[in-house]
């Protein structure tokens, strides 16, 4: 995960920075962390047109780590990939942050179980959550 791979070369470059992922956003302006996540931006957009060039969707949704982007850094992933996919046709692939954050998994899945069970594809389920569900719909 980009999280993981941003906070340990910014410990190797920065002696004693142990931050959490997104508070290195806020602190971007600093040299050695600005190349640190443009070279993130760079891995991550080589590893998307790879899939775009292949499977050709219509829009690129960032999810996890992706929630805390700045914006900023939404709008330089977008532009890599749609100048390096192989398809130039003027058409270009939105890169957005998931509606619920860092839940949408969860709630992704929640919405699969949900979907299969009004179908009648299951005719019952237990759910157990360690969490409101007031904390995902605010």
């Amino acid at each position: 995960p980009s999280s993981y791979v941003v906070r340990r070369k910014t410990r190797k470059k920065i002696t004693g920075l142990n931050l959490p992922y997104a508070d290195y956003f806020k602190i971007h302006d600093r040299p050695e962390v600005e190349d640190i996540l443009e070279e993130m931006i760079q891995d991550i957009s080589a590893g998307l047109v790879s899939i775009i060039n292949m499977l050709q969707p219509e829009m690129i949704v960032l999810g996890y780590d992706g929630i805390d982007w700045p914006e900023d850094y939404v709008k330089k992933l977008e532009v890599l990939i749609n100048d390096r996919k192989i398809t130039q046709d003027g058409w270009n692939i939105p890169v957005k942050k998931a509606y619920f954050g860092k839940q949408a998994q969860l709630v992704g899945a929640a919405a699969l179980v949900s979907k299969q069970y009004f179908e009648g594809v299951i005719t019952s389920f237990c759910v157990n959550f360690s969490f409101k569900l007031t904390d995902i719909f605010r």
